[in-house]
């Protein structure tokens, strides 16, 4: 144990549904839509389970993006789409995050950005190696 608390926490179960994310599994699984078919400003439905409870939200796919530059690795060819996050502690009302991943076969996150209540948060793809497919999206 660390700290001063000798008390352990108890067990609690919550009811949730079959599919259910957090907020790094909804970048996992907005990975995998098939986006082809889709307009931008469409929104596909997720459930997202937070603070005990679960929120129903949406992704919002934002279309393609020709030239999305990553720092110290050129322009790429992207997806871009944003879940929505729940307002509160950590985000304003109406607040969405911006995933940008590689416009081909990996669909590899490139860019994961989210502004905060205090603030922002940014993460930028810095390198990759052993990948499934050839990096295509590069320009």
């Amino acid at each position: 144990l660390r700290g001063k608390s000798k008390e352990v926490a108890k067990v609690t179960e919550y009811p949730i549904t079959d599919c259910i994310h957090d907020l790094l599994s909804i970048v996992y699984f907005a990975r995998n839509i098939d986006f082809d078919n889709m307009n931008a400003g469409e929104k596909i439905p997720v459930n997202l389970f937070m603070d005990k409870e679960t929120w129903p939200l949406s992704v919002t796919y934002r279309g393609k993006q020709e030239k999305t530059r990553i720092k110290g690795n050129g322009k790429f060819k992207t997806l871009h789409f944003s879940p929505q996050v729940i307002a509160g502690e950590y985000f304003k009302e109406g607040t969405e995050m911006n995933i940008f991943v590689s416009d081909d076969q990996n669909r590899l996150p490139l860019i994961i950005e989210s502004p905060l209540s205090v603030g922002s948060v940014k993460a930028v793809l810095k390198n990759y190696k052993g990948l499934k497919y050839e990096m295509k999206a590069d320009l």
